[in-house]
């Protein structure tokens, strides 16, 4: 059997065939195991451990499971992989040690599968004492070091700690160019990790698309268009162009990797359901609804009969696809495809968890268009409170949740409710971003609404002249936020019973209006009407003035 099986598709046909019979093998030597409990880690076995050992897994058992276990990560099947490694690694450290070369690799493969199931931390710590091992065994330039450098970034990667990851994967591939070449494929690998570090870092998209452009092109000449790295590094530009803005790159790119790897890695395989995927959120970000969707329910569909209901990328495609039906205004089937997302990945990831939190803020979202405040109120409160404990009070998420959560209770008519939630965010924005700000502007205004309907009129209308005055000063008194700052303290003016402050608004109101709209519009017929109401509420309310008594005249010649 092929002993070359990563990065190798030239070796899966022959695994594809004879796997069944490897893990069958394996199979028997595990039933024929004596129970001799847990085995001690030893710089070598006794001769009673050595032959237990065979008996249990010796060299050729040890030797099937690793290259099982590597086959099967390079298929996407991390979890049948795991199992398979860390009895390959235990065997080999018990067999010839634990600085034994053939440890190590077992090691490393462990290391991989393990990051590969989502077992981060554990992955980590692997990773650390591997690389630990290594360098001390080998030196720091040796290329088996380097592997495991790389798996070490990667680790740091995936629990999202970016800087250490960058500075080792720029590491690796000084060191790998210096070694290998700049051409060797482990130095492109590492000039591909390098672009997807980068792209995952805000404000380096244009390196990661420079840098993964280029790599793209050398891995196309040096080891063809068909080969997964190849394929791996043009699904990350893909993801890159996309990142920067620019769907119409990313598109074509995307739509030609998944048929190419359809074709190489099979419909069903982890990285093609990716890339069928990552092509629907393409099409979701340029406005291509129908496209998104189909390829979305598509990915969904696949990755639960693949990969299973309660798989991370499975629950991704629910989360994706609930987010599109949600921006073709369709919140009724968003809101199961959000229930079971968040559900799932409250499961998974934890409450706290960025995903988890933005299925519930897509689940709210999706109550709010139904018209379901109330239903929405719950998750945002949830939401508040994990920004405020998580990101801080401050925070420009923490500012928008507070603001949405605030106009749910509007909504629903709790204004008690709303009220402290919307005098902290006017004080917060206003202290980072200034009182000119138009957000700020606005939570004042919906401040100065609580205020009109809780009867707090005198806080109502001094912060509708505040909001008015600084936009007359800012945008100018003809725009229409300033128009509509005046008709709103015109208003407020009215409920609190100046109706000669509120006259004088509605006059400037209709004065504006008859000279850009004309006499029919609504806004002159709005503010004529007002103005009318105003004085007949005047007359009425009136008392007429006192007449003066009118003499009787004496009618003497009646007597």
């Amino acid at each position: 059997m092929p002993a070359d099986v990563a990065g190798n598709p030239a070796a899966w046909p022959a695994w594809r065939e004879l796997l069944p019979h490897t893990l069958a093998v394996l199979d028997t030597a595990a039933d024929a195991r004596p129970d001799t409990g847990p085995t001690p880690a030893k710089t070598g076995p006794t001769p009673t451990e050595a032959d237990a050992a065979t008996v249990v897994d010796g060299p050729h058992a040890a030797w099937l499971a690793e290259h099982a276990a590597a086959y099967l990560l390079e298929q996407g099947q991390p979890e049948q992989a795991l199992p398979l490694a860390e009895r390959a690694a235990a065997a080999r450290e018990h067999l010839a040690g634990p600085d034994h070369p053939d440890t190590l690799t077992a090691r490393e493969t462990l290391t991989r599968a393990t990051l590969a199931a989502g077992h981060v931390d554990d992955a980590g710590r692997l990773a650390t004492r591997t690389l630990a091992d290594r360098t001390r065994l080998f030196g720091p330039d040796h290329p088996d070091t380097l592997e495991s450098q790389a798996t070490l970034a990667w680790a740091y990667q995936r629990a999202g700690h970016l800087d250490h990851a960058t500075t080792l994967f720029e590491r690796t591939l000084a060191a790998r160019t210096r070694v290998l070449g700049p051409t060797h494929p482990d130095t492109l690998e590492s000039r591909h990790s390098l672009g997807g570090a980068y792209d995952d870092t805000p404000g380096r998209g244009d390196e990661a698309t420079r840098l993964l452009r280029d790599t793209l092109t050398d891995r196309r000449r040096i080891l063809g268009t068909d080969h997964p790295a190849t394929l791996s590094t043009s699904h990350q530009l893909a993801i890159a162009y996309r990142r920067l803005g620019s769907p119409g790159d990313a598109t074509p790119l995307f739509e030609q990797t998944l048929t190419n790897r359809t074709r190489v890695l099979g419909p069903d395989h982890p990285d093609t359901l990716h890339t069928r995927h990552q092509l629907g959120i393409t099409h979701r970000q340029a406005g291509r609804l129908d496209d998104a969707t189909r390829e979305l329910d598509r990915a969904l569909t696949d990755r639960d009969r693949v990969l299973g209901p309660q798989h991370p990328d499975t629950l991704d495609s629910a989360h994706g696809l609930a987010r599109t039906h949600l921006r073709a205004d369709r919140p009724d089937q968003a809101v199961p495809l959000f229930d079971r997302a968040l559900a799932g990945r409250e499961r998974v990831l934890g409450s706290d968890h960025p995903d988890t939190t933005e299925s519930r803020e897509g689940l709210a979202a999706a109550h709010l268009g139904r018209g379901r405040a109330n239903d929405a109120i719950p998750h945002l409160e949830q939401v508040l409170d994990r920004h405020e404990r998580v990101l801080g009070s401050a925070h420009p998420y923490t500012l928008d949740i507070r603001g949405a959560l605030a106009g749910a209770y509007r909504h629903t008519g709790q204004m008690e409710a709303a009220l402290p939630l919307l005098e902290r965010l006017l004080a917060e924005r206003s202290r980072t971003h200034g009182v000119a700000d138009d957000g700020t502007l606005r939570t004042a205004e919906g401040l100065a609404d609580v205020y009109r309907f809780s009867g707090r009129l005198r806080q109502a209308v001094d912060l509708n002249e505040r909001v008015l005055a600084i936009r007359e000063q800012v945008v100018g008194p003809g725009h229409p936020d300033t128009r509509t700052s005046r008709q709103t303290l015109a208003d407020t003016y009215r409920q609190a019973g100046r109706p000669a402050d509120a006259v004088r608004l509605y006059r400037a109101a209709l004065a504006d209006s008859l000279r850009e709209h004309g006499p029919f519009h609504q806004d002159t017929v709005s503010a004529r009407r007002a103005i009318a109401d105003i004085n007949s509420k005047s007359r009425r309310e009136t008392p007429p003035l006192d007449q003066p008594t009118r003499i009787e005249p004496r009618l003497d010649h009646w007597r």
